[in-house]
């Protein structure tokens, strides 16, 4: 349970993580009634454990009723035969989609909703260690059914190694053999070859055990509370990652205010809270004080830090959007939520939150004061917490690359 004084809010505050449906809708879906094998099922026999995931059937995987039987499927057992990878021995395949659509066209997103539930069913059983999508469609399956945001272009998907908590796998997004035997480009070719021989290097399942970071933030309400154990805490302690919630971006605004802070030391105490009275001058008192700071877009942080208590951050040590844009200067992947789950494995927790962050009409200020404290604080917490392990991840590639330092 997340830390808190019994008695403020009762059970159905709560936030409530969202099941995964286990029905496909074929009969929305309808494919399966134009098809010589509908409802394609699992093949290979998986001796390393790893899925591959493929869009879907063509013509000769609909009339032998297997997987890549095809062109692309034969492109894609060589590629594999060069690093010693069996594909159907080593591996099992299945599709995003398991009835051939009509000419071989790209599924529509109704599609890959309604074929979803066949796939998660399919990890259930089949228990794999690395899940190996390829292409869009198998990455708007996959990852659509656990991120739960917009998942964009493959092209900032592949290569990643996603250490995914929920199921316990590794997913290894790449590119469709499809799409290199259309552009015959050698260069991608070579980055889809990179990418299946560091999945295929990986072992056994990224957790020991699953981590339940959410029951590590402790939520306080009473501010003189939260002082005491902002004082406590910092003793000895070395980093403090910080995170502010506030009703607009800018605190230009004449309404503008900060909402919630919240605080990680060391990874080892994590505390969100309302930010109001005794507590406001304590965390003035800490980030003018000698830990190093991290934050994700450290701008924000210092901007609203030197509007409201007059005064900068000292010892700024880290920003997780700039050390992600460094090592991975790919569009759209630097943010806090995305490095969350391409490094961390760790699944969307915002969505509850996403509709109060979002500015009213024609003014600046959001509806943030309208949603659940409790809920906004455990999200404020976890910002927190994961600024803090992700700038954990960070400094392993840049104490391995000789540059630790922003």
């Amino acid at each position: 349970m997340v830390g808190m004084r019994q008695g403020f809010f009762s059970s159905r505050y709560m936030v409530k993580e969202e099941e995964m449906p286990k029905t496909p809708l074929c009969g929305k879906c309808g494919l399966y009634k134009h098809c010589i094998s509908p409802k394609m099922k699992p093949t290979g026999k998986g001796e390393r454990r790893v899925l591959i995931v493929a869009e879907a059937p063509g013509k000769n995987e609909d009339e032998q009723g297997k997987q890549l039987v095809g062109n692309s499927g034969q492109y894609l057992m060589d590629l594999l035969l060069r690093f010693g990878v069996n594909m159907r021995r080593d591996c099992w395949l299945t599709n995003a989609i398991i009835c051939r659509p009509e000419d071989n066209r790209t599924p529509d997103d109704k599609e890959i909703q309604y074929c979803r539930p066949n796939l998660f069913n399919t990890i259930q059983e089949l228990q794999p260690e690395i899940i190996i999508p390829l292409g869009g469609t198998a990455v708007k399956s996959l990852i659509g059914g656990i991120w739960k945001e917009d998942i964009g272009a493959i092209g900032r998907w592949v290569g990643w190694q996603i250490p995914c908590q929920k199921p316990n796998a590794w997913i290894c997004p790449t590119y469709h053999p499809a799409f290199l035997l259309r552009g015959k480009d050698p260069m991608t070719e070579m980055y889809m070859t990179h990418h299946l021989k560091e999945a295929f290097k990986l072992s056994g399942r990224p957790w020991k055990k699953v981590p339940d970071w959410k029951s590590k933030v402790h939520i306080e309400y009473d501010p003189n509370h939260a002082a005491r154990l902002l004082l406590e805490w910092s003793k000895g302690a070395v980093d403090l990652a910080f995170d502010y919630e506030t009703n607009c971006l800018k605190p230009d605004d004449l309404y503008a205010r900060i909402v919630s802070c919240s605080v990680c030391f060391d990874g080892k105490h994590t505390m969100a809270f309302p930010w109001r009275g005794e507590v406001i001058q304590q965390m003035s008192e800490l980030l003018r004080g000698p830990l190093n700071k991290i934050a994700s877009n450290l701008k924000f942080e210092e901007r609203w830090t030197r509007a409201v208590l007059g005064h900068p951050v000292r010892n700024w040590h880290w920003d997780t959007i700039l050390a992600a844009h460094i090592e991975d200067n790919r569009p759209d992947i630097t943010g806090l939520k995305f490095q969350s789950f391409v490094r961390l494995g760790f699944e969307s927790y915002d969505q509850h939150i996403k509709p109060y962050l979002k500015a009213k009409g024609n003014t600046k200020v959001n509806t943030i004061d309208k949603c659940d404290m409790k809920e906004l604080l455990l999200y404020n917490g976890l910002d927190s917490l994961l600024e803090y392990k992700l700038y954990q991840k960070q400094k392993v590639f840049y104490k391995a690359t000789g540059n630790q330092d922003q």
